[in-house]
């Protein structure tokens, strides 16, 4: 399922930014739209997740 971010998120040890777009499967999903973290993007909007440098550990 394809979220778009609504606020800073780490996913698989890359950061991204609100506004991205992440791959994940139904259960990260409902988690992440639960916590306000991301909105599930409709059938009639196109994503591509973006490139991102991994986050650095211990930041």
């Amino acid at each position: 399922m394809t979220l778009k971010l609504l606020c800073p998120h780490i996913h698989a040890g890359v950061a991204y930014g609100p506004g991205d777009c992440i791959e994940v499967d139904a259960a990260a999903a409902r988690w992440l739209i639960e916590l306000g973290v991301a909105e599930a993007i409709t059938s009639t909007k196109t994503a591509q997740a973006k490139d991102r440098i991994p986050h650095p550990k211990g930041n």
